[in-house]
């Protein structure tokens, strides 16, 4: 396993490795926010040579910059909207999201690729919270509520901020203008 303290080259190499070897039958389900993270698994991907259909699961509340990246930078996304939009959920039905009923991501990020068998690739990162650096692998099983038993690959799970940065200056990778306006 590669751990924090490796290389980026190393990193970069277990990542391609990691979805080599959990390359599924058909196709992976590819997790695409247009977030930075979203653009390095997809460049990944793309070394790697694996098999992917690219989804992104409309929120209703991102930003429109980041909408245009995708459409501009990523024409092979494929769109998901959601019933209602995020605001009429709030106010109507769900209340304010809290760190104890995180109803917003079931709702808007968890609802494609849950067919059984389904293999997720997510950017999804240690570093982001010490809730995922504890509780997330690499390759696990995912079955929230509700919904069938799929897989997830987190490609760059041991990855740091610098790591991402880094790789994406040296891929030379568009992404979300925003990042440069110190939006995070």
């Amino acid at each position: 396993m590669v751990g924090m303290g490796q290389s980026l080259p190393e990193k970069v190499a277990h990542s391609v490795a990691l979805l080599q070897e959990y390359q599924p039958e058909g196709v992976y389900h590819g997790c695409y926010s247009g977030g930075k993270d979203s653009d390095v698994i997809k460049a990944l991907a793309t070394m790697a040579g694996v098999r992917v259909a690219w989804n992104h699961n409309v929120t209703t509340i991102d930003p429109p910059e980041l909408y245009r990246h995708i459409r501009r930078n990523h024409p092979d996304v494929v769109w998901h909207y959601p019933a209602e939009h995020f605001f009429r959920l709030l106010a109507e039905k769900r209340g304010y999201p809290l760190r104890t009923t995180r109803w917003c991501c079931e709702a808007y990020k968890e609802g494609h690729g849950n067919e059984p068998g389904t293999v997720k690739i997510t950017g999804i990162r240690a570093a982001e919270s010490p809730r995922r650096k504890a509780d997330w692998r690499e390759f696990t099983r995912w079955q929230p509520k509700g919904i069938s038993a799929s897989w997830m690959l987190n490609p760059i799970l041991h990855w740091s901020d610098s790591d991402v940065w880094q790789f994406i200056r040296e891929q030379e990778l568009p992404y979300c203008e925003l990042y440069d306006e110190g939006w995070k």
